[in-house]
């Protein structure tokens, strides 16, 4: 599954005018450096068709580098709940 936010439609600070941020997430194993930037545009763009052109720049963080981050991420999801 992908998990996405747009949250430039909240705070439009957040980028350009006339532009907006998309943040998505998807679930990977504890300490992956997989990049999967790719599969996630390939899913969006399955249901939203021309997604992958409007793409002007994506930048992947993988688990990896999350835990590498903030060690309060080492084995566990990115996300509270």
């Amino acid at each position: 599954y992908v998990l996405v936010s747009q949250p430039s439609r909240f705070d439009p600070g957040r980028a350009p005018a006339g532009r907006h941020i998309l943040w998505t997430y998807c679930h990977v194993p504890a300490g992956s450096t997989v990049d999967m930037g790719e599969a996630v545009i390939a899913q969006l763009e399955r249901f939203a068709p021309g997604f992958r052109d409007l793409v002007v720049e994506s930048k992947v963080t993988t688990a990896a580098a999350l835990a590498d981050y903030n060690e309060n991420y080492v084995g566990v999801t990115s996300v509270p709940g």
